[in-house]
């Protein structure tokens, strides 16, 4: 982004052009506009600031196309996805008696029940 004051403009003109187009997707058009708003803010001789704002825009979009994906399913798709979902299973059941049992008999009792569970479903020690 070391752009002069003379390509800055013209850097400008073509991103808001990009930002326009109908072929451009919601995330990208997203994109564009972060650096379009980068871009007018920037300030001459900021090179670092330039890497900073690169990292925010690049985690903006990359966080929002993560959150398109089906996580829960492409786990449960997998062997090992399985069985972390079973295992999260186990823990929330846990916790939720947990939250009732206040005395170290209990929570050792428990402790005991979660090892057992957890070899059931595969993820003891080997």
């Amino acid at each position: 982004m070391l752009v002069s004051i003379p390509w800055r403009q013209l850097a400008l003109d073509n991103l808001r052009k990009l930002e326009a187009s109908e072929l451009l997707g919601s995330s990208e058009r997203e994109l564009v506009t972060d650096a379009i708003e980068a871009l007018e803010e920037r300030k001459p001789g900021s090179a670092l600031n330039d890497k900073l704002v690169i990292a925010r825009i690049t985690s903006a979009y990359v966080t929002r196309e993560l959150a398109k994906v089906e996580w829960r399913k492409a786990l449960e798709a997998s062997e090992g996805g399985q069985k972390l979902t079973r295992l999260t299973s186990v823990i929330a059941h846990e916790v939720e008696q947990v939250r009732g049992s206040l005395s170290t008999d209990q929570l050792g009792e428990l402790g005991e029940s979660a090892s057992e569970w957890m070899g059931k479903i595969g993820c003891g020690s080997e």
